[in-house]
């Protein structure tokens, strides 16, 4: 994996699939999959897909910045404190909005939960 130099001075590592998002950017925006069928899902997408390993904390990367939107899939059980922690690094780099879609409730009416940016440290 590639390893990049954070804002903070560590030097972190890109996300799996960050290198392949960051030399081929989709107009689509920055696409994040977690959960335990991420790398499945990732595989099949016809751009890069970034991907949170199982097991990874969203703060052991140095995720992509980007300016457009920046799109959360979850698979499998929801994990409510890893998404949050998740859409909040995503804006931390730059994402002007984070859009949740939950696999699990792709079947019901509230399929997708919506994070504004907002700025931190201020």
């Amino acid at each position: 994996m590639a390893s990049v130099e954070a804002k903070s001075g560590c030097r972190r590592t890109l996300p799996p699939y960050g290198r392949q998002y960051l030399e081929d950017p989709p107009s689509a925006g920055l696409w994040v999959v977690f959960g335990p069928d991420a790398w499945d899902f990732a595989s099949k997408q016809p751009f890069p897909v970034v991907v949170l390993p199982p097991g990874a904390k969203p703060t052991d990367y140095d995720w992509p910045a980007t300016s457009g939107p920046a799109l959360i899939f979850e698979t499998g059980p929801r994990a409510d404190d890893l998404l949050h922690e998740l859409a909040k690094s995503l804006m931390l780099v730059g994402a002007p909005s984070v859009v949740a879609i939950r696999e699990s409730l792709l079947s019901s009416s509230k399929c997708s939960l919506f994070f504004e940016a907002v700025p931190y440290g201020e």
